[in-house]
């Protein structure tokens, strides 16, 4: 089969017509939308870009939430051949603006003006008039190699970079990460992270349609945990924040997910130890994984059955490692990007020969297993003359249940010096006099086997708490490293004025 992901969508509406495919709601009542039905309204989604006039490999700009139109409107481009650029609608509407200028878009829908946001209730109409099967054959016409996607970096330090993706790059990127972690037609998935990233493009979105399986939608947490005990999901994919909210309620309800987890997927960003043995007490070890948007995303997973805490597991299928001087990882494979949309020289900067650079420190054990032991791009260089990874240091520290978050600096100065955001169960003691000497103490302790210059010495501990409003997270959750620079500027000056 044409490596399309429009192409297995279109084999599952032939060969399983009735199968349940997608949970819908209305009115708190939880329904089931088939294979066939889904097809239908997939033809008249197609319908409506060919009104549009695109033609093959022009760009079509969403900006739409999970959802069943976000889905007909990607399985419509695949099929036309037109590029879907999605664009996360938590971005600000300046943003989104700036987004789809830059992508050069022939055509921009949201929820207002793509008429597939609020489908009738008839379900079996087919507006096109052709067979179904016919659809199946505009989509094998496709080049595997063509641009199928562009999805952006989550923009940490600058504005974000477009990724370019083919069909062969979702596809295959897909079919490995089920080889690492197998789904089936009887699977059922509960999704709450946006299809406008690349992990749950790839190991949501494009899983569910290549193992012809069931799939939910939940906009938010609470929605997530009000409709689990009723759908009874067996496939969950989470970042570490929402996994850290999932094993609080599991501490309270064992049952909170809907007790028929089978498979609970972690990504995105590192998950801490301690969580992970959290998660595994209730039965649910965590399949970490590892990747980037640039290599559609995933490049390492750890094997079904075989979780293991601390690693993000080997090389998934066809995709090749290396880890150069600087102990960068590179890593190269039918998942790598084209490259970054109108950038040829940020392209150049990391492809190299069919290579691609991820940016990121790592290890690789006997057994090839994968550690990632921080960014080179965030390095720091003492005024000493000593190089500090920050993210090995900050790792480390997360481990600590008293810390939240905590980023460490100090490039050109002469020690390093962290601020500190501490769980609440620390917050009681910040207005202690020693407070401060406890936590550099704590630090000093859990560090004890790095070098003496690379543990923080002094710390400055902030009440405020991180935020995406704030723009000192990301999108994702992650900490916006030079933006919480600038915004706490003062307390750092302080730390490296102290006598």
């Amino acid at each position: 089969m044409n490596a399309c992901v429009a192409s297995y969508f279109w084999r599952n509406v032939l060969q399983q017509p009735d199968a349940a495919a997608l949970a819908v709601v209305r009115h708190d009542v939880w329904s089931w939308l088939t294979w066939r039905e889904l097809g239908q309204l997939a033809s008249s989604a197609v319908s409506a870009l060919q009104a549009e006039g695109l033609s093959p490999g022009e760009h079509v700009a969403s900006c739409l939430p999970n959802s069943l139109a976000w889905i007909l409107l990607d399985i419509a481009a695949q099929t036309a051949g037109n590029v879907h650029v999605a664009i996360d609608p938590r971005e600000s509407p300046e943003r989104r603006r700036q987004l789809v200028e830059f992508s050069r878009a022939r055509l921009f829908v949201d929820s207002q003006t793509w008429p597939h946001s609020h489908p009738s209730q008839n379900f079996s109409q087919n507006s096109t008039g052709l067979p179904l099967h016919a659809y199946v054959e505009h989509s094998q016409a496709v080049a595997e190699d063509s641009p199928a996607q562009m999805l952006f970096t989550s923009g940490s330090t600058a504005m974000p970079k477009g990724v370019v993706l083919t069909h062969r790059n979702l596809v295959s990127n897909a079919t490995a990460k089920l080889d690492a972690a197998p789904q089936f037609a009887s699977d059922l998935r509960l999704n709450i992270l946006p299809f406008s990233h690349a992990y749950a493009r790839t190991c949501e979105l494009t899983s569910w349609i290549l193992s012809c399986s069931r799939l939910a939608l939940a906009s938010n947490w609470s929605e997530l945990l009000h409709i689990a005990p009723r759908l009874k999901p067996t496939l969950l994919n989470l970042v570490p924040y929402l996994a850290e909210q999932a094993a609080d309620e599991l501490d309270r309800r064992p049952d909170a997910l809907g007790g028929c987890v089978r498979l609970l997927q972690c990504g995105g960003a590192a998950l801490a130890n301690e969580l992970w043995q959290r998660l595994a007490r209730h039965g649910l070890p965590p399949l970490q994984g590892y990747g980037l948007t640039e290599a559609s995303p995933v490049v390492c997973s750890n094997r079904a059955g075989l979780q293991r805490p601390g690693t993000v597991g080997p090389a998934v299928e066809g995709v090749e490692l290396r880890i150069d001087a600087d102990r960068i990882l590179w890593c190269r494979g039918p998942n790598v990007m084209l490259g970054y949309w109108q950038d040829a020289a940020a392209s150049a900067s990391c492809l190299e020969d069919g290579w691609l650079c991820t940016g990121d420190i790592a290890e690789i054990d006997s057994q090839g297993a994968v550690t990632i032991l921080g960014r080179s791009s965030h390095q720091l260089v003492l005024s000493t003359g000593y190089k500090v990874s920050p993210e090995v240091i900050e790792r480390e520290l997360l481990q600590e249940p008293w810390i939240n978050h905590v980023l460490v600096f100090g490039d050109s100065h002469p020690y390093v010096v962290a601020l500190v955001w501490p769980s609440p169960s620390f917050e009681n003691e910040i207005n202690r006099g020693d407070a401060r000497q406890e936590l550099i103490s704590r630090i000093a302790r859990r560090l004890n086997l790095h070098p003496r210059y690379a543990i923080p010495s002094r710390v400055a501990i902030i009440a405020e708490p991180l935020s995406q409003s704030l723009g000192t997270l990301t999108l994702k959750g992650t900490p916006r490293r030079s933006q919480i620079a600038a915004r706490y500027s003062a307390e750092l000056a302080s730390l490296y004025s102290e006598r």
